[in-house]
């Protein structure tokens, strides 16, 4: 039974169009970008941001970010003054 019904057939070009896979792709980038980069390049930074902004030193030992739900969350943040 062969699925070439009119509406089938449309679904497929809508899927394969270039505007969807150009979206697939973006969300993706975002996901990554969200889920993966930034986590990283907050850790990285953040004990410089610290010392430059509170004169203090500062550390976290994880840090999630979820794109889609726009939550952020630090685990032990700690910011101990310097002597």
């Amino acid at each position: 039974m062969s699925d070439d019904t009119p509406k089938a057939s449309r679904l497929r070009a809508i899927a394969t169009s270039r505007p969807a896979i150009v979206g697939l792709v973006l969300l993706l980038i975002y996901a990554i970008s969200g889920f993966l980069l930034a986590p990283w390049l907050i850790r990285q930074q953040l004990p410089s941001l610290i010392d430059k902004h509170l004169g203090a030193q500062g550390s976290a030992s994880a840090v999630r970010i979820n794109p889609f739900l726009l939550t952020f969350e630090v685990t032990d943040l700690t910011i101990t003054e310097k002597k």
